[in-house]
Formats: C-alpha cells, structure tokens, sequence
C-alpha cells in the first residue's frame, strides 16, 4: 500500500507544480513590463483539482487581484472556473527623496531609481526623468513617493502675474498693449489678463510672450 500512496503523492505534487509553473508563465505573458512578479492563490480552490487554464476565456484585473478562467476538474467532470491570483509586479520607478511643492520643476537630483511594488498604484509610474523634462509638479509629492505621470504637467508658457503683449486690432491694424497675466497657461488656452487700468479681459496665448484679446 505504501508504494501506492508514495506514487500517488508524487503525482498531486507534480500536478500541483505544473499548475503553478502555467499560471506564472498566463502572468509573466500578460504582465511583461514588469522586472519581477510574484503572486499567491487567493481562492479557496485546491490546486490539484485544477485541470488548466481557459485560454478561450478573459482574464481580469482589479488593483492587484487577478481573477484567471480556468478548467476545474471534480470527479470525471470538467467545468468553468475562475481562480482568484494576487499579485506583485515590481518595477524600477523614481521616488522622492524629498518633499516637493505643487508647480516645482521636477529635475532628475530630486528622486532616485527603487525597485518597487506598482500593482496596486493608481496611476502610471515614471521610471526615467532628464533635466530638460519640462516637467512640474501639479500637486505637492511627499518623501517616499513614486513619482506618477498624473503629479506632473508641462511648465506652462505664461506664468500668472507675467507681464505680456495683448494684440487686438481688425483688418490687418494691430493694437497692443501691456498686460499682465492672472492664470497660467498653454499655447491655445484662453487666460485672464488685467490692463495697466484694471480692465480684466479674456485673452488667448499665441506664444510665451503674447496673447490675442478673445472676443
């Protein structure tokens, strides 16, 4: 009897084993951006009892919970299931290594590479960042944190309180006139802008210089 119970562990094991090295490779294909990844079962389902992956079906993803469509084996019977995975996707990413304030240029000496967990963060992280990014912060970014391309936008081409060139004018006559800026903004945005006489007008950003009043 022995023998028999010795042959049959053997093969639960190898099953078992076979299993996982499947469900690593599904991951790995589905998830190759990552450096490392780990993951552990997170249902309650016997390994053994798992006949392969459904590759007919789709996987899903919530956070770091992967929910995999598999075959389950009871008896002589084969039927649909899902098999709840949670995972760890490690990748090289930037972290503060100091706090930054909301609108900071964002420069390359304000953060170092760490290998990290990103499955559950909300957001994309950002794994490379040179000195001519020109890249701010859009909110204030703590120590420790790994820096999402969500926390950043582009310096923007007027400032607010810049001093710039309202044009305005028809048929080919141009008017200009100082100004300064109240808001900050891209080439295209309309901003608001006050005249030397405290006249708020609407203005749309030609360049870093200039602005055409917005009728």
């Amino acid at each position: 009897m022995k023998p028999i119970l010795l042959i049959l562990f053997s093969f639960l094991f190898v099953s078992q084993n076979t299993i996982e090295n499947e469900l690593k490779d599904y991951l790995l294909k589905r998830f190759n951006d990552c450096e490392r990844l780990e993951f552990e079962i997170a249902s309650n389902i016997k390994m053994s009892s798992i006949e392969g992956i459904d590759y007919s079906r789709e996987y899903s993803v919530n956070k770091n919970i992967v929910t995999i469509p598999i075959l389950l084996r009871k008896n002589k019977t084969i039927s649909n299931s899902y098999l709840s995975v949670k995972i760890k996707l490690y990748k090289t990413v930037l972290v503060a290594v100091e706090n930054i304030d909301r609108n900071e240029i964002l420069f390359n000496n304000n953060f170092r590479k760490e290998l990290k967990d990103v499955a559950i963060v909300n957001g994309t992280p950002i794994n490379e960042l040179d000195n001519n990014s020109g890249l701010v912060s859009k909110l204030n970014i703590r120590q420790g944190s790994i820096l999402l391309r969500e926390m950043t936008e582009g310096v923007p081409d007027i400032e607010i309180n810049q001093h710039i060139i309202l044009h305005a004018g028809k048929n080919g006559v141009d008017i200009s006139v100082d100004v300064t800026s109240r808001e900050k903004g891209f080439v295209g945005d309309v901003i608001r802008v006050v005249t030397p006489e405290n006249k708020i007008l609407r203005a749309k950003i030609i360049d870093k210089n200039n602005v055409v009043i917005e009728e």
